[in-house]
């Protein structure tokens, strides 16, 4: 890629962070409310009732988070660390984006408290958003739909599931708003070898 494509790649990262960050679904994620609670008694059922993104919400809102998590799109997490280690910026801003994009990889790696199946597996973060992702949202999967519909049919827990998905893409949101502030500079530092490159304006995020 030449300096345009990556510049401009982080433009539409930046961008599409903005999109995320002004979307309903933070503002519903946000809430006061938002979150999950248990109900039980001696003669009542078992019940979860989760408050904060509704389906609609949470679908728009995937249609524009899937392009950081999707390697074929030029504004991924994975495909920005690369262009920081083609551009001519210093080596501690290198480092920091490689720490950011590895930050990100420990988090959705580690395991969350919720376990399913007969084997009672601790569903780690990045399952939970790649099941829900590709499973219905972004695409329709057989093998993902298939999950998805059992954790539907799991007595209390698809609540608590949808609230773990929630959970799992704010934070995400968190680092993406970091590296957003890293390319603002970055876009700043290098104007003057591309300057047809609009630069974004406003109070930083």
């Amino acid at each position: 890629m030449d300096i345009a494509e990556d510049l401009g790649a982080l433009q539409l990262f930046n961008e599409k962070s903005a999109e995320l960050r002004a979307s309903r679904f933070v503002q519903m994620a946000t809430h006061e409310d938002a979150g999950f609670s248990i109900h039980f008694g001696a003669d009542k059922p078992l019940t979860v009732v989760r408050t904060g993104p509704d389906d609609e919400a949470l679908r728009a809102f995937v249609l524009t988070f899937r392009l950081f998590i999707q390697d074929n799109e030029p504004c991924s997490v994975r495909n920005i660390a690369h262009v920081y280690e083609r551009l001519d910026v210093p080596a501690e801003r290198k480092t920091l984006v490689a720490l950011a994009r590895a930050d990100l990889n420990t988090y959705l790696d580690a395991a969350t408290f919720i376990a399913v199946g007969k084997d009672e597996t601790r569903l780690t973060r990045r399952r939970i958003m790649d099941v829900f992702v590709y499973g219905t949202l972004a695409h329709n999967k057989k093998e993902k739909r298939i999950v998805l519909d059992s954790w539907r049919g799991a007595l209390g827990m698809w609540p608590i599931i949808y609230n773990e998905l929630v959970q799992i893409v704010m934070r995400c949101l968190q680092i993406f708003a970091w590296l957003e502030k890293t390319n603002i500079q970055t876009l700043e530092d290098l104007k003057s070898l591309l300057p047809q490159v609009p630069l974004p304006t406003g109070p930083l995020p």
